[in-house]
């Protein structure tokens, strides 16, 4: 896995949920995430924080303290 193109990824993903494009950096973090777990493992450092970023969009995305039926 080419680490350049993680990080670019990484970053494109960053920008847009910084951008209020949550659904959009979903589309590029989710498939990064998935790779990084194959390839490095869910413990590794990068696809940790990669999860990590992935639990703040989607708590954004849905709210603190709203819950769905």
């Amino acid at each position: 896995m080419n680490e350049n193109a993680v990080e670019l990824l990484l970053y494109i993903g960053m920008l847009l949920f910084a951008q209020a494009r949550p659904a959009e950096a979903l589309h590029v973090l989710e498939p990064l995430h998935e790779d990084l777990c194959l390839v490095y493992g869910p413990t590794d450092e990068m696809t940790a924080g990669v999860a990590e970023t992935l639990a703040v969009i989607c708590l954004d995305a849905n709210g603190p303290g709203t819950s769905e039926s």
